[in-house]
């Protein structure tokens, strides 16, 4: 498995102004703590990548590997990747904790976490939709070795359905349109306005996606109408958990 932010290697990642071309990526999480314990996901993205003519000097966004993450107890097969930060990493137990995040670390996630959509509105930006979940069987060492998992498919969860539809509307998604998304697009009517977008997020809604931690929706809640339609007074004031106050 692909390592989080905190244990890359030393230019594994950008800091600033991103080279080349800039890809995000839009993608469910396989497991609590990891979103592709098998790896698989990254092979799946590179191939994305290949397909569409990306070069060596572009740079992409993953969330887990772009923004600090929470500490986990994980097998040791996933330090093999890492730059391995954590004081047990190199012990003989079967599992090792990550190493916490640090004030500043968690500063900048809890900054992100407002303002992470804005990527997938950019105009020069290309996104990325990668639905694929998988098996918890595949997992290395066990199914339950990194956390519970859910079968909530992409088009059902909040943050991957927030990214859809936000980059759907913006035509920044560059794989729209193509068989990997055949069932993401029918499983829903997509919002094209921010009525229709508070619909798909109302917690009471029929059809509703599901959010792991819930005060995700009352961040994604917002994030369509200020990435997509501008900020002001509106219909954003009614969002549970918002002071009235222009944006």
């Amino acid at each position: 498995p692909f390592p989080r932010r905190q244990d890359l290697h030393s230019g594994g990642y950008v800091v600033g102004k991103p080279e080349g071309q800039p890809w995000v990526t839009s993608y469910p999480w396989s497991s609590q703590r990891h979103p592709s314990p098998t790896g698989a996901k990254l092979l799946h993205l590179l191939a994305m990548l290949s397909r569409y003519d990306a070069k060596d000097d572009d740079s992409v966004f993953i969330d887990y590997c772009s923004l600090p993450q929470r500490a986990h107890q994980v097998p040791q097969v996933y330090y093999r990747n890492s730059f391995q930060t954590s004081s047990m990493a190199k012990s003989e137990t079967k599992e090792a904790k990550q190493d916490e995040r640090t004030a500043n670390e968690t500063r900048l996630f809890r900054n992100a976490l407002w303002d992470m959509n804005r990527l997938y509105a950019y105009r020069g930006v290309k996104v990325l939709a990668l639905p694929d979940m998988e098996k918890p069987d595949n997992f290395p060492e066990s199914p339950t070795a990194w956390g519970f998992t859910a079968n909530r498919k992409y088009q059902d969860r909040g943050w991957c359905c927030s990214e859809y539809a936000i980059s759907r509307y913006c035509q920044t998604l560059e794989n729209q349109d193509q068989p990997e998304l055949s069932d993401v697009e029918s499983a829903r009517t997509w919002p094209e306005n921010v009525e229709q977008y508070a619909k798909l997020m109302d917690e009471n809604a029929e059809n509703r996606v599901e959010f792991t931690s819930g005060g995700d929706r009352v961040v994604v809640q917002f994030n369509f109408f200020k990435m997509c339609l501008g900020p002001g007074w509106g219909q954003v004031t009614k969002y549970k958990g918002f002071n009235e106050h222009a944006y």
